[in-house]
C-alpha cells in the first residue's frame, strides 16, 4: 500500500481518464499491517475477518463522515472528503472500531490499519482521485505504526482545535517524490496517552529526523525498531550500526587510560565513515566492565554490532584482544589477539578500524582512508597527555578545564602537528567564554578561534576545529551563515558523530530553520541513545521558536528529568517558561540553575534580570545585573539589559550612561543585532517599552 499513491500518479501520466475537476480535498489512505503474513497463515479466516471489517466498520465510517469511498479492495482503503475534520474523525472511527473487534481475537489474528490523512489540491474523477495530495497521504500511511493515524501539517492546521483529540508533533520529513519536507503529526485518540505511547513518540521523532536528513526510510525499520533482527529484515543496503564498549583493563591500577584512549580513538575513526551508524561513547560507556548479554546491550543502544575487547600491559609489552559480535546471531564476525609493543598501539588501532569497516561491508575510498588519520598523532607521549586531558575536561568544571589545558599544552609541545590536541586546547578557551569562567569573555573566544584555525591549518579534514568555529560564529548574527558552513563541514567529515549533528542543530535553530534543527537533534539522539539534557533542551528551544509553548515546556521538563542536578537543564526550562510569560516559574528554575552552578554564565543572570523586569521589579533586576557587571564588565548582553533596567526604573540618565558603555564595547552595534543578545519576551507592551528605552538611551 505504500506505493498506492505512486501507482495512481503513473496512471495519470499514462493518460488513464480525463480529469473532471480539481479541488481542495482531504484524502484518507489505510493499509492492513502484515496482510501477507495473515493471509499466509490463515487465508480463509483472514479474508473473512477483513471483509467483515471493511463492510461493517470502514464503509459505514466513511458514509457517516460524509466521505466518498473510492477503493475498498483487499488490504487497502482510499477515501476522499470535503473536510479534513471529517477525514480525521473517520480515521479515528475506523481505528476504534477495529480495536473493539480485535479485543475478542488472538493477537496473531488481529486486523490493524495504518492510516495516513492529507489535505490539499487533488485531481478528482468520477471514480478516482490523483495528485500529490494522495501521494503524501500514502507516505504518511507507510510511516505509521499498526493501529496509528498520521496526518500532515496541512491537516493539523485545519483540525488542531476542533476535534477534542491531541496531536503529537513528529517533525518534518523529506519523503520520496515530494519536493518539500512534510510536517507529520500523530493523532492521539486512545485517551491521554500511556508511558508506552510516549516512548513510541520519542522513538519515532528520532526515526523521522533521520529520514529528514535523506537516509532511506528502510533504515528506520532495522535501526530504530528492532536492530537485532536478521539480515533478511534489515537489507544489506542499509547502514550497519555499531557500538564500541570500553576495552577492559587487565593491566592493574593506573593503566586504564590506555583502554580509554584506545576506545575513543576507534570510535573517532568509525564516526568518520560515511556508511556506518556509530553509537557515541557516552552511551556505550555505561556497559564497561558489565557482563550484560550482547543482545540486551544491542537493544538498549540500538546497535546491530558490538565491539568489545581488553588490554593487558606488562612493561613495554601490550596484548590487545578484540571481537566484533553480530547481535542477531550472538556469534562473533571475527576476533583477534595482538601481541605488540606499546609503541605499536596506533598500528593496532588502524588495523581494528579497517577490519570493522570490512566486516560491516563499508567500502572506503582512498580519500576516506586518508581522513581516518586526520588530526591524530603517532607520538605516544603526546597521545598520553591528550587522553589524560580528555578525562580532566569531562568534569566540565573550571578546575578540570585548567588541568586539561596544561596537559594539552604538553601534548602539542611533544607533537606540534597533533591537530586534535590543538583543537581540544581551543575548546578549553571556548569553555572559559561559554561558561563565564573568565572576566574577559571576548578575549577567551578570540584565543579559541586562533587555536582552532591553527588546528584546521594542520589537518583540514579533522572535524574538531570546524565544530568549534561553528559554535563561535553562531554567537554573532552576522556570521551565522559562516557557522552553518562550518557545522555542515563537520558533519560531512564525521557523519557518525553525535556532537557534530547537535552543533548543526544549534546553528539551524539560530537561523530559525526549526524543522531542520529538530531533525539534527533527532540524529544526535539516535547516535547517542543515553543522551544528556542538551538534546531535549535544544528541542525545547526549537519548539519554543515555533510557538509550540506547551510542547516546549514538556521537552524542557524532560531535560530536567534526565539531569536533575545539572544547571543547564534548569536554564532550558527557565527560558521556555520566560517566553510563555510564566516569569515567577522561570525565576524559580534560574535559582536552581545558580544553585547547581554558582559560577554560571552571563546569560543566566541576564534572563533572571529580565524576568524581574517583566514582573515590575526593576530594583531586583538591577541588583542581579550589578553583580554580573562586576564579573563580566565587557559582556554585551549584561550591559545592554542593564541599560534597559535603568530605563524601566525611570533612571534615564543612568540608562544613557550604560548604553554609552554598550557603544564602546561594540561601536558598530545596531538595534536589530543587539536584540539577538537579549530576549525581550513575547509581551507586546513590555517589548514596546524596552524598545522605547533603547532608543531614548541612544541605541537607534
Amino acid at each position: 500500500m505504500a506505493c498506492h499513491g505512486e501507482r495512481m500518479r503513473r496512471g495519470v501520466e499514462a493518460g488513464a481518464g480525463e480529469p473532471v475537476a480539481s479541488s481542495l480535498r482531504a484524502v484518507l489512505l489505510a493499509d492492513i499491517a502484515g496482510y501477507s503474513r495473515l493471509m499466509g497463515q490463515d487465508e480463509p479466516g483472514t479474508h473473512r475477518r477483513v471483509t467483515a471489517i471493511l463492510r461493517e466498520i470502514v464503509a459505514p465510517a466513511v458514509r457517516e463522515h460524509r466521505g466518498r469511498l473510492i477503493r475498498l479492495l483487499g488490504d487497502s482503503v482510499l477515501a476522499d472528503f470535503a473536510s479534513a475534520a471529517d477525514a480525521v474523525q473517520c480515521a479515528i472511527a475506523i481505528q476504534r472500531g477495529t480495536d473493539e473487534r480485535n479485543a475478542a481475537l488472538a493477537k496473531d489474528q488481529r486486523i490493524r490499519f495504518r492510516i495516513g490523512v492529507n489535505a490539499g489540491e487533488a485531481i478528482v474523477e468520477e471514480n478516482d482521485i490523483f495528485g500529490e495530495c494522495v501521494n503524501i497521504a500514502a507516505r504518511l500511511e507507510a510511516l505509521a505504526e499498526p493501529g496509528e493515524i498520521f496526518v500532515s501539517g496541512a491537516v493539523y492546521e485545519q483540525v488542531r482545535d476542533r476535534l477534542g483529540v491531541r496531536f503529537d508533533r513528529l517533525g518534518a520529513q523529506a519523503v520520496k517524490n515530494i519536493r518539500h519536507p512534510v510536517r507529520i503529526y500523530a493523532v492521539r485518540f486512545r485517551g491521554r496517552g500511556t508511558r508506552r505511547w510516549r516512548w513510541l513518540v520519542r522513538r519515532r521523532r528520532v526515526r523521522i529526523a533521520l529520514a529528514a536528513l535523506g537516509l532511506a526510510a528502510g533504515i528506520a525499520a532495522a535501526v530504530f525498531v528492532e536492530p537485532w533482527r536478521g539480515e533478511e529484515s534489515r537489507g544489506l543496503s542499509q547502514p550497519p550500526s555499531v557500538a564500541v564498549l570500553p576495552f577492559a583493563n587487565l593491566s592493574g591500577p593506573g593503566q586504564g587510560y590506555i583502554c580509554d584512549g584506545l576506545t575513543e580513538d576507534i570510535l573517532d575513526a568509525l564516526a568518520k565513515l560515511p556508511g556506518l551508524v556509530v553509537i557515541a561513547h557516552k552511551s556505550s560507556a555505561v556497559y564497561g566492565g558489565k557482563a550484560a548479554p550482547v543482545g540486551a546491550v544491542a537493544r538498549a543502544l540500538g546497535a546491530r554490532y558490538i565491539l568489545a575487547g581488553a588490554v593487558q600491559r606488562s612493561g613495554d609489552a601490550l596484548r590487545i584482544t578484540a571481537q566484533l559480535v553480530d547481535s542477531a546471531t550472538g556469534h562473533p564476525l571475527w576476533s583477534e589477539k595482538y601481541d605488540r609493543k606499546l609503541s605499536d598501539l596506533f598500528a593496532v588501532e588502524d588495523e581494528l578500524t579497517f577490519k570493522i569497516a570490512t566486516a560491516l561491508q563499508v567500502t572506503l575510498t582512498e580519500g576516506e582512508k586518508a581522513r581516518l588519520a586526520a588530526g591524530s598523532t603517532k607520538d605516544l607521549e603526546a597521545w598520553e597527555y591528550y587522553v589524560e586531558a580528555e578525562g580532566a575536561a569531562a568534569d566540565a568544571t573550571k578546575a578540570g578545564n585548567e588541568k586539561a589545558r596544561g596537559l594539552l599544552e604538553k601534548a602539542v609541545k611533544a607533537d606540534p602537528h597533533f591537530a586534535a590536541a590543538w583543537s581540544m586546547l581551543a575548546f578549553t578557551y571556548f569553555a572559559d567564554a561559554d561558561f563565564g569562567w573568565v572576566a574577559d569573555i571576548g578575549r577567551a573566544a578570540e584565543q579559541a578561534r586562533g587555536l582552532a584555525l591553527h588546528a584546521e591549518d594542520i589537518a583540514p579534514d579533522y572535524p574538531g576545529p570546524h565544530l568549534l568555529l561553528a559554535r563561535l560564529d553562531v554567537r554573532d548574527p552576522e556570521q551565522r551563515n559562516a557557522a552553518l558552513a562550518e557545522a555542515q563541514k563537520a558533519v560531512r567529515l564525521a557523519p557518525g558523530d553525535a556532537a557534530a549533528h547537535w552543533t548543526l542543530g544549534v546553528v539551524l535553530y539560530a537561523l530559525k530553520r526549526y524543522g531542520e534543527a529538530a531533525a539534527e537533534v533527532g540524529t544526535a539522539e539516535r547516535l547517542q541513545p543515553r543522551y544528556d539534557e542538551s538534546y531535549p533542551g535544544l528541542l525545547a528551544l526549537i519548539l519554543d521558536g515555533e510557538g509550540q509553548i506547551k510542547a516546549a515546556i514538556a521537552e524542557a521538563q524532560r531535560a530536567v528529568a534526565r539531569a536533575p542536578d545539572h544547571a543547564l537543564a534548569y536554564f532550558y526550562l527557565a527560558r521556555v517558561l520566560y517566553d510563555a510569560g510564566r516569569y515567577e516559574a522561570a525565576i524559580a528554575a534560574l535559582v536552581s540553575t545558580l544553585r547547581y552552578d554558582p559560577q554560571s554564565s552571563p546569560q543566566y543572570f541576564t534572563l533572571l534580570a529580565a524576568a524581574y523586569d517583566h514582573l515590575g521589579e526593576p530594583d531586583r533586576a538591577l541588583g542581579v545585573l550589578g553583580g554580573a557587571v562586576e564579573r563580566w564588565p565587557n559582556d554585551l548582553s549584561v550591559r545592554l539589559w542593564l541599560a534597559i533596567s535603568y530605563g524601566l526604573a525611570g533612571r534615564i540618565r543612568e540608562a544613557r550612561s550604560a548604553m554609552s558603555i554598550v557603544r564602546r564595547i561594540s561601536p558598530q552595534l545596531r538595534l536589530r543585532e543587539a536584540r539577538e543578545d537579549v530576549t525581550l519576551g513575547r509581551d507586546p507592551q513590555f517589548r514596546k517599552r524596552a524598545v522605547a528605552i533603547e532608543r531614548a538611551a541612544g541605541l537607534d
